[in-house]
């Protein structure tokens, strides 16, 4: 296993930026939430990519305020399938459009979970000009490290919402019209990919040999913080949305049914994947319980309550249970810290709170 450090995790979601510091024990040691100024508009939600970066820096500057330890280590999460374009002196193409954007829904026949491919088929629509002018292209996550480090790098499930990843050759299947983009190379989660550069390390308070870990998707990162990890843990992940999800193995992924529009699939790492679905109010639990040996729910998120608790036992017939993580901080922090082992580290977090069905805790 990695030397273990003090490690600063950075989860971006669609409203703000929670940083945290974990002591090379594991133990919190300090928390920081600061809002995004997103642009929203009927069906678009976009950002500047220097508020984007201006608000990741204050996060992380507030968090690292109120703690007694320095990071030696960050890693990164954020929302999945947004996007960010570059041209070739490093300047953003256009404003960020965050995960939850939703724009190519204006184009006919885009109906699927592969939100990055329609969004970018829209995009050479309407606007073939700038894909054209682009030099590479990402996500969110991508673009964050990319600008803390100047590595053009992604992890598996990143790539996996895009719609052009194959994750058994482990490459790229791009369009045409993307074939003289440079797409990220794709690392393992746990990967340390180089430290901050001198710019970065400035702005964000630290100290330039700081490491940038790959990092994940959001979605995993709160799976692996709730410690659902197995077919028998099914996360039920409570914040802007509502997504459910399931961390399978490579004998229970072999029978995971082809995405539709209301539900996904993410390469994790290996014969792993994440399969679930999303909504913005109700999802069908039953479904996936039935579908899968689920055994137990686990439950993260800020929207997370003990009658909410209650209500899901009640529904599922169920233990309900929490590791008392609050976000995929606490998954960031095993990428950190358990570089070869992070899926088992995960099924080992110890579980803080239960509620069982016909019993109120």
């Amino acid at each position: 296993m990695t030397e273990r450090g003090v490690v600063c995790a950075v989860d971006v979601g669609s409203t703000g930026v929670k940083a945290a510091v974990y002591g090379s024990d594991g133990a919190l040691r300090a928390r920081a939430t600061v809002g995004l100024a997103v642009d929203t508009g009927a069906v678009t939600v976009q950002i500047s990519p220097d508020q984007l970066w201006r608000s990741v820096v204050e996060a992380v500057r507030t968090c690292l305020a109120g703690s007694d330890q320095i990071p030696s280590l960050v890693a990164i999460a954020t929302q999945m399938a947004g996007q960010t374009l570059l041209d070739r002196e490093g300047r953003v193409i256009g404003p960020v459009l965050m995960g939850i954007d939703r724009r190519h829904d204006l184009q006919a026949g885009a109906v699927r979970d592969a939100r990055q491919l329609a969004r970018l088929e829209w995009w050479h629509r309407h606007h073939p000009e700038q894909l054209a002018a682009t030099h590479r292209w990402g996500g969110v996550k991508e673009y964050l490290v990319w600008r803390a480090t100047g590595a053009w790098v992604t992890d598996p499930s990143s790539a996996s919402v895009s719609g052009f990843y194959d994750p058994v050759g482990l490459r790229w299947t791009p369009p045409p019209y993307l074939e003289h983009i440079e797409l990220p190379h794709v690392l393992p989660s746990a990967t340390r990919v180089d430290v901050l550069t001198a710019g970065a390390a400035e702005e964000l308070g630290l100290a330039p040999d700081t490491v940038v870990i790959c990092g994940i998707g959001d979605g995993p990162a709160a799976s692996l913080a709730a410690g659902a990890v197995g077919p028998e843990r099914l996360c039920v992940s409570l914040g802007t949305t509502t997504v459910v999800r399931l961390a399978l193995d490579a004998g229970s992924a072999a029978a995971i049914p082809d995405p539709t529009p209301s539900t996904f699939v993410q390469h994790l790492c290996g014969g792993w994947y994440c399969t679930g679905q999303r909504a913005e109010g109700a999802v069908d639990l039953a479904a996936m319980v039935t579908h899968w040996p689920v055994s137990e729910i686990r439950t993260i998120g800020g929207r997370l309550t003990p009658d909410l608790s209650h209500h899901l036992a009640e529904q599922t017939g169920l233990p309900v249970r929490s590791t008392g993580a609050a976000d995929g901080t606490l998954g960031l922090l095993l990428l950190a810290h358990h570089e070869t082992d992070w899926l088992d580290a995960a099924r080992r977090l110890p579980v803080l709170t239960e509620s069982l069905p016909g019993k109120v805790s």
